[in-house]
């Protein structure tokens, strides 16, 4: 409350643990203990991240589709209105853009979802493919 008081106009919330490492940590949980302390509206400024590096299963795409479905679901119940999804660092199968073209929850069911982009590659090539993905991202709704 004391960043709202002061002018904030919203929270981000990071996602940098892994539920089995920190369960408490978890970003559901991390929201439910934000909707403790704020109100209604207030949540409504809480942009919660949800990694894929640290929310995955490794072995079941299709498992961590359904724990971020349920956790987009979770925050909507909370009142937040946009969910940051990120891959993480490093590479994997079951990316961020992977994630956006296999969901299937409607979107009056959930938060608008925001992506990452990182313009700062040195290479052009990997700018060019960065920006690729982007285009990507965002062409799937």
């Amino acid at each position: 409350r004391l960043l709202l008081s002061v002018g904030a106009r919203g929270i981000n919330v990071p996602n940098k643990a892994t539920v089995a490492q920190n369960p408490e940590l978890a970003p559901a949980a991390a929201l439910h203990s934000l909707a403790a302390a704020l109100s209604t509206t207030e949540m409504k400024g809480v942009c919660p991240h949800y990694s894929l590096k640290f929310n995955n299963d490794a072995r079941d795409p299709a498992s961590t589709l359904r724990r971020f479905e349920a956790f987009c679901e979770e925050a909507a119940s909370l009142h937040v209105r946009e969910i940051l999804l990120v891959s993480g660092s490093g590479s994997r199968s079951f990316d961020s853009l992977a994630c956006l073209k296999a969901l299937t929850l409607p979107a009056e069911r959930r938060p608008a979802i925001g992506v990452a982009f990182n313009p700062f590659f040195p290479d052009r090539a990997a700018r060019m493919r960065e920006r690729a993905r982007l285009r990507q991202k965002l062409n799937t709704g």
